[in-house]
């Protein structure tokens, strides 16, 4: 049984609000509504029937070095929601991902600063995020060599 206000972390849809501004009608105004937007990106969670929900799907991204890239890689099937901000342990650098989230079959690369020593077995710490977007205890990751 779900609880009310939990929400499954599966599929992430922006949408764009607008708003119709019409302006007084004053002597000499025009009496036609002026239109202007205001974009937003809202996420909006929803999934597909049947994927089991799951409480740490950071779990399940794949971390990588390959050259000087940092490398993250969704091969899931779940939205994973985190702090944009990624230490690079070893070489005492932050990196920052581009969204709070990363979608299923989503890949990122970072661009690693010139002449980091990631050490003998590189590891990042990431920020994780529950469904409903409260942060968790940070996820340290040992980094794969390619």
């Amino acid at each position: 049984m779900k609880r009310p206000g939990r929400y499954p972390s599966r599929v992430i849809s922006f949408i764009s609000l607008f708003i119709v501004m019409s302006q007084g009608m004053t002597a000499g105004a025009s009496p036609e509504p002026h239109m202007a937007s205001l974009n937003a990106d809202l996420a909006g969670l929803a999934g597909p029937g049947g994927l089991p929900e799951k409480s740490d799907p950071w779990t399940l991204l794949e971390w990588s070095v390959e050259g000087q890239q940092l490398v993250v890689r969704n091969d899931s099937r779940y939205v994973v929601r985190l702090y944009r901000q990624v230490n690079v342990i070893a070489a005492n650098t932050n990196l920052m991902l581009p969204n709070t989230y990363i979608l299923p079959g989503q890949m990122h690369r970072l661009e690693l600063p010139r002449g980091s020593d990631l050490g003998s077995e590189p590891s990042v710490r990431i920020y994780p995020a529950s469904a409903c977007g409260s942060a968790v205890k940070p996820y340290d990751v040992v980094l794969k060599r390619r």
